[in-house]
Formats: C-alpha cells, structure tokens, sequence
C-alpha cells in the first residue's frame, strides 16, 4: 500500500514534526512516504498513483495538494493543522491527527468537487470559493507584510478573531460596487458588498457563508452580501467577536454555472488574489469591463475524501 504524506511543517499552534506525524501514521499501520509543501518540486512525487494521499496542514495546503491529486484516483485524508481548517470543517473532520487517524480503516469516502473560474489572467481552480468585494479586499490586504504579520499573531482562535475585526473595521466604510452576475441563466445583478461562489460552507476566519453547502453536490452555492444587508453583517460579525455561534443572513442560489463581472472589485481564487482586467497587459480600458467577467463551473466528483 503505497501512503503518501505532504506537510506544511509551518502550519499549526504545535506544528507537529515530520518525526512525530510519521510515528502516528506507523503506529496505525502506515508506513508513509514524506514530502514536505515548502520544498521544490512535491507535485511530481504525485505523479505515479497512491493508495492513500494524506495532507497535514492548513486551509491552503490542503486545497493545493487537492488540486494537485484531482482525477489521479487516490483519495485524500485531511489531518487539519491551520487556523481556520473550513475545508476540514465542512467534512466534520475535528480532533488531534491521532483521532483522525484512528478512524481511516473504518471510512467512508465521499466526493470533494472542484470549482473552475476561467478569467483574462487563465483557467483556476478552487476547492473553497472564488469571489470578490468585500472578502476579496481583505484576503489582499492580509497579504500586505505589516498587516500578514499583525494576522498571525498568537493562536490560531486569535488569529481568527483578528481576522474577523479586520473584515468588520473594512465593512464599515465599504462602497459595494455593480456586479452583473448570472446563476444557470437567471440574473441576479445588483450591488452587492460581497459575491462568493462556495464549493465549502466557510472562508476566511471561518465565515460561514453557505452554512448548507455540500461539497460533493456538483453545484456551488453562491453567496450575495446586498448593500441594504451592510449593518445585519456587521452585526453577525459582532456576534462572532463575542462568542455567540451565529450565521450571517445571506442571499443563497445554487448553480452549475456562473457568471460574475465587476470592473471595480478585486477576485480572489480560494487565496489567490487574480489581477483585474484593467492591470493586464494589452487590455484596451474601453474592453476592461468585458474582459472583466469570469465564467464559475464545476467539476462534479473531481476527488474523494476520507471522513
């Protein structure tokens, strides 16, 4: 049985070792093969199939190694290490790596789809959401180095919680821009504070933005923020910020396919911050709007995790 493991050793409060997380594995009865995410040339490890393809690390790793391994056959086991860990989340999948170890012989495999976002800047892959405004602004802004530092701060529940007053001190003063935005044929254009396509239920610090998404439904669950809904956020953001477990009251619709176009906001897909239309090189301003719109589909059943 051939098991392989890729790890963020920077990911985590107690960011386990590749000697401890190998010693967990072997004493399950796996014996692994270890590459670490932060070192050169990983992907092509991927190339010859696996039995079993494990991730240890946070949101980011685990939606890269998915990427990576989609369509090869191998099913993937999450052991989340990050801050947020929504994609482990969304599958029910908590506890220490020896817990969720513990629980792999006796799994059941269910499918993890693939968002596909097809833009100016080329074709994209997501496992958690590709969207803009509001969020979109704030995953550019964490990426500054004073602001990226401030982030990752303390623990992973403070760092959370800072990532929460920042989206909140951004809301205030947030000008929702237009958006021309298209469902499977049905028009929902408005203006709109935040627009996700989520394959997940949650982004970011753990924003709950689709709390009924499945990710192996072979649809998306697009998520609207309208501009008359500002202060019922920001109040579901207070709430967060005091404890309360509470969901913020969204416009959902749910689709196979998608169309999004602002000119005016910044587009995120899951932590990749794309270039606007009007930043590309050899983009007539006159076309920037056109060349602006970004088509969403899906990969229904692109992979299989263990849960």
């Amino acid at each position: 049985m051939r098991v392989i493991l890729l790890h963020n050793p920077s990911a985590g409060d107690d960011r386990p070792t590749k000697t401890t997380l190998l010693a967990r594995l072997a004493a399950a009865g796996y014996a692994a093969e270890y590459l670490s995410t932060t070192r050169d040339g990983w992907e092509g490890a991927l190339g010859e199939p696996a039995d079993l393809v494990v991730v240890a690390g946070g949101d980011g790793t685990v939606a890269q190694v998915a990427r990576s391994i989609a369509g090869r056959g191998s099913p993937l086991a999450i052991l989340p290490l990050g801050t947020a860990n929504n994609i482990a989340r969304t599958f029910g999948l908590h506890g220490e790596p020896d817990g969720l170890v513990a629980r792999w012989r006796n799994a059941v495999v269910r499918p993890l789809d693939l968002g596909v976002a097809v833009g100016p800047w080329g074709r994209r892959y997501f496992v958690e959401a590709c969207g803009g405004g509001l969020f979109a602004d704030f995953l550019a802004a964490s990426q500054q180095p004073e602001m990226q530092k401030r982030l990752e701060r303390g623990g992973a529940e403070e760092q959370v919680r800072r990532g929460v007053e920042s989206i909140l001190a951004t809301l205030a003063d947030y000008q929702p821009p237009r958006w021309s935005i298209v469902v499977d044929g049905r028009d929902l254009s408005g203006e709109y504070l935040m627009v996700e396509a989520m394959n997940i239920r949650s982004i970011g610090p753990r924003l709950e933005l689709a709390s009924a998404a499945d990710p192996g439904d072979g649809l998306l669950d697009v998520a609207l923020l309208p501009a008359a809904e500002r202060e019922a956020f920001a109040d579901y953001l207070r709430r967060r910020l005091a404890g309360e477990t509470t969901r913020p009251r969204l416009t959902i619709e749910r689709g196979r396919r998608i169309q999004i176009c602002c000119a005016d906001s910044g587009v995120h897909v899951d932590d990749e911050i794309v270039p606007r239309a009007a930043d590309l090189d050899g983009v007539p301003e006159s076309e920037a709007r056109h060349r602006a719109t970004i088509h969403v589909s899906v990969e229904a059943g692109a992979l299989e995790v263990l849960v």
